[in-house]
């Protein structure tokens, strides 16, 4: 284990508390950004390196958009490399093969980078039963859309809920500061894990960010990436009762 990593990992579990039931209570928070763009690097890891922060890039394994240099920086400056398939494809569409070439393939083509992955995040968000099947064959966890907020028992293969961060796919109302705090407070006062969903920042996303890296700062909630949350924890979640679909 990276010692760098190691001692993080201590530093956040002395302010986790356990439940009682083999699990922890203390809410988290976890931002991973799609696709895998040098933005990620040029943009957004400016911000988290100003908050002492890190995220997850989720890489489509076929472009190359992020130089090998610029991902070793970010993996050494604590950021998580997940797989985001080969090539972004609907994997609800697809044949058994053809997920096993998007799926297995993506984690085969990023080792060859010298980036082992062991999340996995759905292109447009979208599953079901086959995709969970060979997904969780190969990856210790996956991550959707939908459900942000993660409460934690034991159970199952962990298949993660994000919350949409920013403009590109905001609904009416739901890229404002008071929008992002309440869902923080919700974490906090739940014991759970919240995970935003993040793209390209618009606008007034890049200053909104840095305000929500600040505000979870100032409430005392660990942010860490997908990996850091599931070694933590060492429990699978679900999705709050008023989460789920209707």
């Amino acid at each position: 284990m990276n010692k760098l990593y190691f001692v993080g990992l201590l530093a956040l579990a002395s302010c986790i508390e356990p439940t009682g039931r083999g699990c922890h209570a203390r809410a988290l928070v976890t931002f991973v950004i799609d696709d895998g763009s040098v933005t990620d690097y040029t943009v957004k890891k400016p911000i988290f390196d100003a908050h002492r922060a890190v995220a997850v890039s989720a890489l489509i394994s076929t472009r190359e958009y992020l130089s090998h240099d610029q991902l070793r920086e970010m993996q050494a400056a604590g950021w998580e490399i997940a797989s985001h398939t080969r090539t972004h494809r609907d994997l609800t569409t697809l044949t058994q093969s053809e997920l096993e070439d998007e799926i297995r393939g993506s984690q085969t083509e990023l080792a060859a980078r010298g980036f082992n992955t062991r999340t996995f995040v759905y292109p447009y968000g979208r599953s079901n039963t086959a995709v969970r099947r060979i997904a969780h064959t190969y990856y210790r966890a996956t991550a959707r859309v939908g459900g942000g907020l993660n409460v934690w028992y034991r159970h199952g293969d962990a298949d993660l809920g994000r919350y949409n961060f920013g403009t590109r796919y905001a609904l009416p109302e739901q890229n404002t500061m008071p929008f992002y705090r309440a869902q923080v407070d919700a974490a906090g006062s739940t014991g759970a894990w919240l995970i935003y969903m993040v793209h390209q920042l618009e606008g007034a996303d890049a200053q909104n960010l840095g305000d929500l890296l600040n505000y979870i700062r100032g409430q005392g909630i660990p942010i860490v990436t997908l990996t850091q949350g599931l070694d933590l924890l060492e429990c699978t979640p679900t999705v709050l009762a008023s989460d789920r679909p209707r």
